[in-house]
């Protein structure tokens, strides 16, 4: 008898908590990237192991990834596409050094 009650309680449970919800909203469209500027220059090849700017910050703006440690960078010209501009290898909250 416990058996049946418990494969009803949980029979139920599992038809209650049914995730099939026709009012969720739609998924924003992919298209809406192409209407904004590429303002972060993602481009770059690092001559040194800390390249660095007039006012001693990276010169670099390598694409990292949420909580990655290390990032690349897009090659500055056509005649370098192919090469290898990276990876930046961050050691911590101010450190960051590139290792090609």
């Amino acid at each position: 008898m416990f058996s049946k009650i418990l494969l009803s309680v949980a029979l139920f449970g599992l038809t209650a908590c049914n995730g099939n919800d026709s009012s969720s909203p739609a998924a924003p469209s992919a298209t809406l990237a192409n209407q904004y500027q590429n303002v972060i220059d993602r481009s770059g090849t690092p001559l040194q192991f800390r390249d660095f700017d007039s006012y001693a910050n990276l010169k670099y703006n390598p694409l990292l990834d949420l909580g990655a440690w290390h990032g690349f960078l897009l090659p500055a010209s056509d005649s370098e596409w192919g090469g290898f501009t990276g990876p930046m290898v961050t050691a911590s909250s101010s450190q960051a050094n590139w290792t090609s």
